[in-house]
């Protein structure tokens, strides 16, 4: 709730939000209650699990009822599925329900803070209150101890001046979605809150073809809640998903280490360290945003970890149900991570059968837990439920067409390419790789944690097999292109790190006891920070070529392999000195100061980004948010369409991707969306063609072919914006039904 009012100070929606994600983690526990493996799991890492499968059973159910009955309809099955829920959680047996500690309880605060900083990095506003809330947190304790007026005196101006930043920060903040699909994803949303699947207000008719169930999340909370979907994407729904991230990688750290503060500490840096920019500009952190799908996929990636890494292999076979679940929604938010994660489970799988050397013990593993829910997510996310339609191929990744890939490939390119993608594993996965390196070297005594290391290990085989096969596609810009593909090597960092860190953590303190060593250290840190701006400013002067990519790619590299080398002088010099340095025992020096220093960059780079981002970006956000504000006109126009249209009429308009979402303002379906749904729909699609094309005739002329075309496809009134400028004012083959000074709407008898 505190979360929520940070993000905008709107009690009655945030207050309605977290009644109804509650409700959706209480049917995610009383899931959980059922399998007796989960006892173990801490009740804060059951809250995080319990809203990844909450959210997944909840939503699903809710966009299957909408689709074939009504909005109303869903609401109402939605609460008896709540009340029903909650009914099994309170008569499950007490040994199930563990109770929150009070390190637990004080844990959350802290939370709290680390999901501000990791939204951070692209949300510049919650730094400085991050900062303030830790201040706070540490000093409160010092003002409750004793009453005196002094520290009255104090607390009040602690609060004013806190309050002072708070209204300072309010005006700095846009009041849009911050990654690359907004528009569309708000639309969307609202289409599968509203009508369910089968009416798809941005191009009636067509495949869904896309990652749907991240927006379906927030259009049915949207629904439930009565919160705007503006609002939700915006705003509520990524402050949600950062805190749901923030408890499952507590949990999955706590797992490995008993002490909460280095647990915090660890997570604190998992979320904050971030990469090197490539491509299109964007380095990848923890709570990376370019995708509301990616970071969704996020938390469930996270919930599927946290299970492999405290439960054994009997265990995971009585929870093959709650992996199917949570593998379901995972594909069906980002294809690209459910692909690493069922490499992840298969490879469990596949090493267990080995073991074993039967496949008859493990057969519930595999097809309840990944063979049933990968071929049910790919029905219902990646095709049409109507004709049966998949097209499940369409996204890059996906071997399409591997054989004459491959036959170009093996004539050149690979020579071309295979340096690029061994300094851009270095860039992106340095951390990652390192650590993998750090977690197959380790030998904690923790349940589950050969699975974990099975799990990391086979992801990664998937995530580089993305990126490759869409780098031997022959593409002349291999590398910008390969963004889709990233997300999985994104995600399995994502993943690594977050394990990886809390052991650099232990094996730095235990280095740090060294005096000697701890003053190179911190020399070699002060040379290495101090190189890093030089490295950044270089700047690529050489005659374009075939190693015009490798250089770009190799200059944010540097950094890392300056970490990497440093590493391995200390680890050399620290052989030779052993006994003058005063070691007894034998730690990882390699893989440790290695991490740390490839931590210290990540640290520096979120430092610059972020710098970046409030300085450079805050201006261009504002301006995109005066060209994309509704005008009083279209809101007027919208407003009389949503009081005179009925419940199944359809409106059709001309639109560009930045125009107003006519479908949210009007509350109904639309004929055909913006042109961002072409960019989806548009190479799927048998009619996309015709409806634009009877869209673009009317508006520009008002033919009555294209009146009486559009009349038969089922629309009824035609919105016409006369601020664009491909859309005279001029007599159309219809009633006009509604005029102000910019909008007109015309009505098909």
């Amino acid at each position: 709730m505190g979360l929520l009012l940070l993000t905008r100070f709107s009690p009655i929606p945030a207050l309605l939000t977290v009644l109804v994600v509650s409700l959706q983690v209480a049917l995610g526990e009383s899931l959980l209650g059922r399998f007796t493996g989960f006892n173990q799991i801490s009740s804060l890492a059951k809250v995080g699990l319990g809203f990844c499968i909450g959210a997944t059973v909840s939503t699903f159910f809710y966009v299957f009822i909408v689709t074939f009955t009504s909005a109303m309809v869903a609401i109402i099955c939605q609460i008896i599925l709540f009340v029903l829920a909650s009914l099994l959680r309170w008569t499950q047996i007490s040994s199930t329900n563990v109770q929150a500690t009070s390190e637990e309880l004080g844990a959350v605060k802290w939370l709290a803070v680390v999901a501000l900083l990791g939204l951070s990095p692209n949300w510049f506003w919650p730094v400085p209150v991050a900062i303030w809330m830790t201040i706070l947190f540490l000093a409160w304790p010092r003002f409750k101890k004793g009453f005196s007026s002094l520290k009255l005196i104090l607390a009040l101006i602690f609060a004013a001046s806190g309050g002072l930043i708070w209204v300072q920060i309010i005006g700095t903040r846009p009041d849009r979605p911050w990654f690359a699909d907004d528009r569309f994803a708000e639309i969307f949303s609202f289409s599968l809150g509203k009508w369910g699947i089968s009416h798809n207000p941005m191009l009636i008719s067509e495949n869904i073809s896309y990652h749907w169930f991240s927006f379906a999340w927030i259009g049915g909370l949207s629904n439930l809640s009565g919160t705007k979907i503006d609002v939700l994407f915006a705003l509520f729904g990524n402050a949600i998903i950062a805190f749901v991230c923030a408890i499952l990688g507590f949990g999955i750290i706590k797992s490995i280490t008993s002490n909460t503060t280095i647990a915090i500490c660890s997570l604190a840096l998992a979320v904050a360290v971030d990469t090197e920019r490539l491509f299109e500009g964007y380095g990848f952190n923890a709570f990376q945003l370019s995708s509301f799908s990616q970071f969704f996929s996020l938390a469930l990636g996270l919930a599927l970890l946290l299970i492999v890494v405290n439960l054994s292999d009997s265990q995971l076979d009585s929870a093959a149900v709650v992996i199917g679940i949570i593998l379901f929604g995972l594909i069906g938010a980002k294809i690209s991570s459910g692909l690493v994660a069922g490499f992840g489970l298969g490879g469990i799988w596949l090493v267990r059968v080995i073991r074993h050397r039967t496949v008859r013990g493990n057969i519930r593993f595999l097809v309840v837990g990944l063979m049933a829910p990968a071929i049910f997510a790919l029905i219902m996310f990646y095709g049409d439920p109507r004709n049966g339609s998949t097209s499940v191929v369409r996204r890059p990744g996906w071997p399409v067409g591997v054989i004459g890939d491959l036959w170009v490939l093996y004539h050149g390119s690979f020579v071309r390419y295979l340096p690029v993608f061994f300094f851009l594993l270095l860039a992106f996965g340095g951390l990652g790789f390192m650590g993998l390196v750090l977690i197959l070297n380790s030998k904690f005594p923790v349940a589950g944690f050969r699975n974990a290391q099975m799990f990391l290990g086979f992801g990664l085989v998937a995530s580089l097999a993305q990126m490759c096969i869409w780098g031997a596609s022959g593409e002349e810009k291999a590398l910008e292109g390969n963004v889709n593909t990233l997300y999985a090597f994104h995600f399995w960092i994502s993943l690594t790190r977050s394990i990886a860190i809390v052991l650099v953590i232990q094996q730095f303190a235990l280095l740090w006891q060294y005096q000697k060593l701890r003053k190179i250290i911190v020399f070699v840190g002060i040379l290495f920070l101090a190189s890093i701006p030089v490295i950044r400013s270089w700047q690529i002067e050489y005659e374009p070529s075939y190693l015009i990519p490798l250089l770009t790619t190799f200059k944010p590299v540097v950094p890392m392999i300056l970490g990497l080398l440093i590493a391995s002088a200390m680890w050399v010099f620290v052989r030779v000195k052993w006994q003058s340095l005063g070691f007894h025992n034998s730690p990882k020096i390699f893989l440790t100061v290695s991490n740390m220093a490839l931590i210290i960059v990540g640290m520096f780079l979120f430092a610059s980004n972020y710098v970046n981002v409030s300085e450079r970006q805050q201006q261009e956000w504002r301006s995109f948010d005066e060209v994309n504000s509704v005008s009083l006109d279209f809101e007027a126009a919208t407003n009389w369409l949503k009081v005179n249209m009925r419940n199944d009429d359809v409106v059709a308009t001309r639109v560009i991707r930045n125009s107003p979402k006519v479908t949210e303002l009007s509350d109904h379906k639309e004929f055909a969306g913006t042109e961002v749904s072409y960019r989806i729909f548009g190479y799927h699609s048998a009619d996309y063609k015709t409806n634009f094309q009877l869209i673009y005739q009317f508006s520009a002329n008002g033919s009555c072919e294209s009146a009486d075309q559009l009349r038969d496809a089922g629309v009824n009134f035609f919105l016409i914006d006369l601020s664009n400028s491909e859309t005279p004012d001029t007599s159309r083959c219809a009633d006009e039904v509604f005029r102000n000074k910019s909008i007109v709407v015309y009505l098909f008898n």
